[in-house]
């Protein structure tokens, strides 16, 4: 398997597995206290673009000269941690454009500086690395291929700048697409799908089974439905991580075709590459 690089190695494991003798099924309130530590609110400052993002069909600066410049906004999501040394799992989407982010962790008491490790825009996932002065708290990755749909799941993330919010539900579908998700992003996911509440701020957060094991990233809602909620299985994200943190992203391989122009029209094959 690809995510057998994690601990490849003479460094140490990338995550950490689930524990077998603790395999027993915890209390909501008991799970919260186990996991909350680990999950962390990702501070995002970014640069605004300025005129050219206000809703006009015509020169903005020249019909308004007046518009203020580009400034900067900021904005928040959710993460967790996977190593005590501070590597951290989020969504691409909560830190593509980033200029600074910071990471807070509430149950230390920490506000630190991050830096991408590495991004994968096609899977929404990236990993950061923060320099902390103690061990931190992680949460182990579990398996997304071996629970039922019905299966009880819980987020936690930072809903609307609410910091380390819980929401239960279970799972309600599995193998989801973007299709299912429109309007989104023009991806292909295997997405789980969870009626535990997901808002704006939990992306990047972690759905969790009973035992304490991600089982999946939070990323998105269904915009014309009311609680459903999508999450990229852990599984995907397990193949995803040891590329980025090896080389910064992860190199795809492909084999296409090309047609010549008129008049040959004869198809050409395409060697390997590399997207």
């Amino acid at each position: 398997m690809i995510w057998a690089a994690a601990g490849a190695s003479s460094q140490p494991p990338l995550w950490t597995t689930p524990d077998p003798s603790s395999a027993s099924s915890l209390s909501f309130p008991a799970l919260v206290a186990q996991a909350r530590p680990a999950v962390v609110a990702i501070e995002v400052k970014a640069k605004n673009p300025g005129p050219a993002s206000l809703p006009f069909s015509y020169d903005s600066k020249r019909m308004y000269p007046e518009l203020p410049p580009a400034r900067h906004i900021r904005g928040l999501g959710s993460g967790f941690v996977i190593r005590k040394d501070g590597y951290i799992v989020t969504n691409h989407h909560v830190v593509a454009q980033a200029e600074s982010l910071r990471v807070k962790l509430p149950s230390l008491h920490l506000d630190l500086a991050a830096r991408v490790v590495g991004l994968d825009p096609r899977s929404d996932l990236a990993l950061l690395k923060v320099e902390s002065p103690v061990d931190l708290p992680v949460l182990p990755l579990g398996s997304s291929a071996d629970f039922p749909i019905g299966s009880w799941v819980m987020a936690i993330g930072n809903p609307y700048g609410l910091v380390a919010i819980a929401s239960k539900g279970i799972v309600s579908g599995k193998g989801r697409t973007a299709g299912d998700l429109s309007p989104f992003r023009t991806r292909f996911f295997d997405f789980i799908q969870t009626d535990a509440a997901i808002d704006l701020g939990n992306s990047g957060g972690p759905l969790l089974n009973m035992r304490g094991e991600v089982i999946g990233i939070n990323t998105a809602v269904n915009s014309r439905a009311r609680g459903i909620g999508f999450a990229i299985p852990v599984d995907l994200a397990k193949a995803v991580l040891p590329h980025l943190l090896a080389d910064g992203r992860l190199k795809r391989s492909y084999l296409g075709i090309r047609i010549d122009p008129v008049p040959w029209q004869r198809a050409t094959a395409l060697g390997p590459g590399e997207a």
